[in-house]
């Protein structure tokens, strides 16, 4: 039987678990499972039942007694209680209040996590209290979230201000602090981290920067190289191959757009996969190069972001907008504005033809930011006395601090901000990885595409016989001759349906091979 992996997410209250949690089974396309839930629903049928939350067998008889289930509605989890859907009615205070009142009970927090055990149907993401100490030890990947308590306050008083809940900010805090300290001592379960557990601080962190970071931590932990055989041939292929969190997050907006509105829009192509746009564009969403030609309808920006320009323009035409900007873009159109607005000189490491890069120009006036593309394309900075420099968020690594290290010598005062996707370098540490261990690389995706270029470069640099490749048609068997390890990669926005193209033509050829 296959093994199913489980991901635990254990957290403080207000550190924007939940939420988190629900993002990243959503990105990975696992089931997702909240602890928290169930003790709100036995709290709810005890409710309904007329049982007191101070008897604890009688608890435990409603627990084992109840048929419990995930389900998956419209993007959103919930939990269906003897068939139906109760989502709703976990939120009132009465349930809430009764649900912290029988978790302490040993009897119940035993019967509960045994029935999460039975809950699981596949991968899964499961979050509430204790899940990577107590309930999963054993979980494949865990993580632990949290925040400073100013700030959990502070998201739960927004969250709050405008519901019946609603309550004083300096109450909030009086009262995350208190629950911190009660949940650190209590003597059953207390909260912790795992001692192998990730620590992730959110206190600065935007939620989509949260789902993103775990899901990109995820694919590494989880990164393993899929082998398969072919007449003599081994086929290897790096799991991070294909869409990154921001990529697939952006395909999955704009198909979800499309569902709901008429005459759809990007503004140049929503990803650099001309395969995968063509795919986007037969299904209604049309790339245009210019804002003037859509007279009216829905305009998705794209993964890369847009200039403020750009933004502005179709505000004025009075577009509906949905923004589908990668949340690592976006992170760096605020730092350069920021930057910019304290008096920095901002150097921005990558291409300027870029969209991502033109979108970054536009946060801060001309004078004020420069693009290189290597440590040869610096002008002049000595005489700026304060200099802050990023990076195109496909930049390789190796480069920036090639530039980097130049500045250091130059400049009296130097801001650095590591603005490199997650996703890209690890994309390219398996790449260069798997090129060393093979005798021909294919490097998958578009010839427009920033992040595959350099791939393709890293694995030439690496091994001579590297062959950058948009889809299956291109590949000859005169590629294969002599192979016997043959290794796969692709770029952040390649599909995986030409990925699997790809894999299928080869192993073809491959029969055909003396």
């Amino acid at each position: 039987m296959k093994k199913h992996t489980i991901i635990a997410i254990d957290g403080p209250s207000g550190s924007g678990k939940s939420t988190a949690a629900a993002g990243l089974a959503q990105g990975m396309g696992y089931d997702y499972i909240n602890s928290g839930s169930i003790y709100r629903a036995i709290a709810l049928k005890s409710i309904q039942n007329h049982v007191p939350a101070s008897e604890a067998h009688a608890l435990v008889e409603i627990a084992r007694n109840t048929a419990f289930e995930i389900s998956k509605k419209n993007g959103n989890w919930s939990l269906i209680m003897d068939s139906k859907d109760v989502s709703q009615e976990l939120k009132n205070a009465d349930v809430a209040q009764a649900a912290s009142q029988i978790s302490v009970f040993p009897e119940i927090r035993d019967t509960v996590n045994s029935l999460i055990h039975g809950m699981i149907r596949g991968n899964t993401v499961v979050e509430g209290r204790d899940m990577g100490t107590v309930v999963f030890p054993t979980a494949d990947i865990k993580f632990f979230i949290t925040a400073s308590p100013e700030i959990r306050a502070m998201r739960r008083y927004e969250e709050l201000k405008m519901t019946p809940q609603a309550m004083p900010y300096e109450q909030l805090l009086k009262e995350i602090e208190m629950r911190d300290l009660r949940d650190s001592r209590r003597a059953i379960a207390p909260l912790k981290p795992a001692d192998d557990a990730m620590i992730v601080d959110t206190t600065t962190m935007e939620l989509n920067a949260v789902i993103a970071f775990l899901y990109n931590e995820t694919k590494i932990r989880l990164s393993q190289k899929y082998i398969d055989t072919v007449n003599g041939v081994r086929f290897y292929t790096t799991v991070s191959a294909g869409f990154c969190f921001g990529v697939k997050r952006a395909i999955d907006i704009a198909i979800k757009t499309s569902k709901r509105h008429n005459d759809i829009y990007t503004l140049g192509p929503l990803i650099h996969n001309p395969q995968e746009v063509k795919r986007l564009e037969e299904i209604g969403i049309k790339p245009v190069e210019d804002i003037g030609k859509i007279a009216s309808g829905t305009l998705v920006y794209r993964s890369h972001g847009v200039t403020t320009e750009e933004a502005k323009n179709a505000g004025e035409k009075g577009l509906n907008i949905i923004d589908a900007t990668c949340p690592f873009v976006t992170r760096s159109q605020r730092l350069v504005r920021v930057l910019a607005k304290k008096g920095f000189h901002v150097v921005i490491v990558g291409d300027v033809k870029h969209p991502e890069v033109k979108s970054l120009l536009s946060y801060a006036l001309p004078h004020q930011v420069t693009v290189v593309k290597s440590p040869d394309e610096l002008p002049p900075l000595w005489n700026t006395k304060k200099l802050a420099v990023l990076a195109q968020t496909t930049q390789s690594m190796e480069n920036f601090k090639k530039i980097i290290s130049v500045l250091l010598d130059s400049v009296y005062e130097l801001a650095i901000y590591n603005t490199i996707c997650d996703a890209t370098k690890i994309r390219q540490d398996e790449s260069a990885t798997l090129a060393k261990m093979v005798d021909v690389m294919f490097v998958i995706g578009g010839f427009n595409s920033s992040n595959t270029n350099k791939l393709a470069n890293i694995c030439k640099a690496i091994n001579p016989h590297t062959y950058h490749v948009e889809h299956e048609d291109q590949i000859k068997q005169e590629m294969l001759i002599g192979a016997k390890k043959v290794g796969i990669t692709a770029g952040a926005s390649t599909p995986i349906w030409l990925i699997k193209d790809v894999l299928k033509r080869l192993k073809e050829m491959s029969k055909g091979l003396r």
